[in-house]
């Protein structure tokens, strides 16, 4: 255990043994079986989470934590797989922190016997703001990710930079960090290379040096490459500090949530801090799920995931169904105002009481049904996961409200950190690999959420509103003279039929719908773009949220929306696609001059596989072969970004290169001004524009017919 004192922070040790609940046809024999072959058990009544009843059970001691898998394989196979267990698959420090009613960054009582820790006790939150943060980032010669023989060419923490020779920033650096003492450290790309890195220079230049509070090895840690909802995704191998926090400044939950929204989870799943930083957020929903389950005494399921009830033809096309979606009204439309169920699919968890235990359950057949799927759902005890999200939903609300009030970021990042695990415990309630999940309850939210938004639908068209366009949780509404006034009515009648907030996004000055760009007519449901009376722009679904777009791309499209966002009526909309137009040329401008800068033109692609594994020649496959030759290994799931040189080329290795790599002063400029061209079809596919229409201006073809088009409309 690490705990800060009033003297510092200090290890100490705890004595903790490990238990695992096993329930067998035949309790007896199981125990007789297991103390002949010397393991330690004892017998124990448990309350089974599926039925909430007192069942006997048998519990065995694990003798060593660091083998807990293999004593739970060898138990398994010893009850011919037959048995089932609890509590068998949680981390040490997940069962430690349980057993003894603690959480990280709480504030502790306890004794000192004999040099481990005696009676340890949870006297509430620690007061956490006395933590030192340090961020910082390293620069090389070159990427390490080819090799750490690159010298270390400064060190950059906030405002302050050690430079100089190599010697020197290290020296100055380690200095700076033993004297500054953190309790966290924000590094960045710290678990991907820059951790390693440091350590093999600190080591290659003769200095002493560890980043945690005691010496530790970090040789042989390994990431893995893993496929999750169609995507090859990648996980860096995680550096733990002992001692001290590590966050990676570029994972997905520090950039989320901060350091104030990791400790926030923390506390709430107790799982250390470090864990949370590199966990998904539905990783982290499970073990609230598991903390609360421990908390109200119910043993935790091993690989828990309730069997699919058989199902026929006709409950299947009710029941499994996702979100409703309306198809949207393309075109320009004005007086709009956008509405947003908050968090809609954790308050329906929470408000109709859906929990893998309760939906089907033994006790309440007959007495309700779900609207469409037909699931009953138990009205006699209050399910799992209703008991963990609704006080993640009051909570988050009031971190809102503090920082609407106080403007302190802090309160947004917790706020953050809440809304993704909220988002996740949807999905993961229908995840084959949940340890807290089942389809049916799955089914029961996306058929209660098309109920709401048919029924929000019908009160607004009541009221007078004209629906244009409705997707999951959110709708857009239409009406000559909308006012505040108005929508608050329907939002206030809304929410007293359903309990759950519905609350306006914005009023739009207004908004365009686009059709697909293939077919010209049919409506997209997530591509729009418009413009809110406070002046603020808001796009779905154009290049300018994608990932892979360049840089300049982004930008292109952002000043075209900056052209169109001061219009007022749909005649000043179509009166500044001339603009439009005048941008695009600009923008050809500086591709044919060559004045921009590379990392403008960078592509940025997820690889999906190794290089041996691809049939076609791709840009991937290129990009990766130019990399592999540099010494440099990239494993699926990585991004690469590089620039189009030549698509046209013989020569498949002179088509793409690498972002890293000189490019001998050539780019593809036809090619990005393709892009281009495209970034701005996007925007006005719906008027009229083509990509080959927009080319055609820029030689001079299209300026007539395009006044001949505009004076038509």
């Amino acid at each position: 255990l690490w705990i800060k004192t009033e003297v510092g922070v200090q290890k100490y040790l705890k004595k903790h043994d490990v238990w695992v609940v096993v329930i067998a046809d035949d309790n007896d024999g199981c125990e007789s079986l297991l103390k002949s072959k010397n393991y330690i058990v004892r017998r124990v009544f448990v309350r089974l989470i599926e039925s909430n009843e007192l069942v006997d059970a048998v519990e065995v001691c694990c003798p060593d934590l660091s083998g807990l898998r293999g004593f739970v394989s060898g138990i398994e196979r010893l009850g011919g797989f037959g048995w089932r267990l609890f509590n068998a698959d949680l981390g040490a420090e997940q069962s430690f922190l349980f057993g003894c009613g603690l959480y990280p960054l709480s504030k502790v009582g306890f004794d000192v016997v004999d040099g481990f820790v005696g009676d340890i006790v949870c006297l509430g939150d620690a007061d956490i703001s006395s933590f030192r943060v340090l961020k910082f980032s390293v620069e090389s010669e070159y990427s390490p990710l080819r090799d750490f023989d690159c010298c270390v060419l400064g060190i950059v923490c906030g405002d302050v930079k050690f430079s100089g020779d190599e010697l020197t920033i290290l020296s100055e650096f380690s200095v700076f960090y033993n004297s500054f003492d953190p309790d966290v450290v924000v590094l960045e790309e710290g678990d991907r290379f820059a951790v390693e890195y440091l350590l093999f220079r600190f080591r290659f230049v003769g200095l002493e040096f560890m980043f945690g509070r005691e010496v530790q090895s970090f040789r042989g840690v390994e990431g893995r490459s893993y496929f999750s909802y169609g995507s090859v995704l990648r996980r860096n191998p995680p550096h733990y500090f002992r001692g001290r926090y590590h966050f990676d400044g570029c994972g997905f939950m520090f950039r989320e949530c901060g350091v104030d929204g990791i400790f926030e989870l923390s506390r709430l799943s107790s799982l250390p801090p470090q864990m949370v930083a590199r966990l998904s957020p539905g990783r982290v929903i499970t073990n609230l799920y598991v903390s609360t389950a421990f908390r109200l005494g119910y043993p935790v399921p091993y690989k828990m995931n309730m069997v699919e009830d058989f199902k026929s033809a006709r409950v299947l096309l009710d029941a499994d169904k996702g979100g409703f979606v309306y198809e949207p009204v393309s075109g320009f439309h004005t007086g709009v105002c956008e509405l947003d169920f908050a968090s809609l699919y954790p308050y329906i968890m929470v408000n109709f009481n859906i929990s893998p235990e309760t939906v089907l359950c033994k006790c309440c057949v007959g007495k309700n049904s779900v609207p469409y799927a037909g699931y009953h759902i138990c009205e006699r005890r209050v399910g799992l996961v209703p008991q963990v999200l609704k006080p993640l939903i009051i909570r988050r609300m009031e971190l809102k409200r503090l920082f609407v009030e106080s403007g302190d970021i802090r309160f947004k990042c917790m706020s953050n950190a809440l809304k993704w695990v909220l988002v996740t415990s949807f999905g993961y309630m229908g995840f084959r690999k949940s340890r807290f999940a089942r389809i049916e309850g799955h089914e029961c939210i996306t058929s209660y959420a098309r109920h709401i938004l048919l029924e929000s639908t019908d009160i607004a068209e009541d009221l007078g509103f004209n629906v244009l366009h409705g997707i999951v949780d959110s709708l857009w509404v239409q009406k000559d003279g909308i006012s505040e006034l108005d929508v608050a009515h329907l939002c206030e009648i809304v929410f007293r039929r359903f309990n759950i907030p519905f609350e306006v996004e914005g009023f739009y000055k207004w908004i365009v719908f686009m059709p697909s760009v293939a077919s010209g007519i049919a409506p997209v449901p997530n591509r729009y773009y418009g413009v809110f009376n406070s002046g603020k722009i808001k796009v779905r679904g154009i290049e300018l949220r994608r990932r892979d777009a360049p840089p300049m791309i982004k930008n292109f499209q952002t000043e075209v929306l900056e052209v169109l966002a001061s219009s007022d009526s749909v005649e000043d909309f179509r009166s500044r696609f001339g603009d439009c137009l005048k941008l695009f040329r600009r923008y050809c401008k500086k591709l044919f001059s060559n004045d921009f800068v590379r990392s403008d033109l960078a592509v940025r692609k997820r690889v999906s596989r190794g290089v041996e594994m691809y049939k076609g020649v791709t840009a991937e496959s290129i990009v990766l072969r130019h990399l592999i030759a540099e010494g440099v290994t990239v494993y699926p799931g990585e991004t690469v970004e590089y620039v189009i040189r030549d698509v046209k080329a013989k020569n498949p290795m002179l088509r793409y290169v690498p972002l890293s790599q000189n490019l001998d002063g050539r780019v593809d400029v036809h090619k990005y001004i393709w892009l281009l061209a495209g970034a701005l079809e996007s925007l006005l596919c719906g008027f009229g524009f083509s990509r080959k229409s927009i080319i055609d201006f820029l030689s001079g073809g299209m300026q007539t017919r395009l006044i001949d088009f505009q004076s038509s409309q």
